[in-house]
């Protein structure tokens, strides 16, 4: 099975977990009807080396600013 982020077919990661490409998602929730008003990244400092050796403050800061412009990258794997 293709694995690519870029692939937008479905994987799936062990028994529980499915993973979706963003356009594909944007495209069901579109046909459904809805209107999607905004995109942003999330997690993009989940390394634990990050964690540990920079300040939770440091962190935040840095993800607020990363979210309004790594969505257009769609490098996180999470959807909110």
């Amino acid at each position: 099975m293709d694995t690519s982020t870029f692939n937008l077919i479905l994987s799936q990661a062990g028994e529980t977990i499915l993973n979706f490409h963003p356009k594909y998602v944007i495209g069901l929730l579109k046909s459904r009807g809805f209107t999607v008003k905004k995109l942003i990244s999330m997690s993009n400092f989940r390394l634990e080396f990050l964690k540990k050796h920079i300040s939770i403050e440091i962190l935040l800061f840095f993800e607020n600013l990363y979210q309004r412009f790594f969505y257009l990258l769609h490098l996180d794997p999470v959807f909110f």
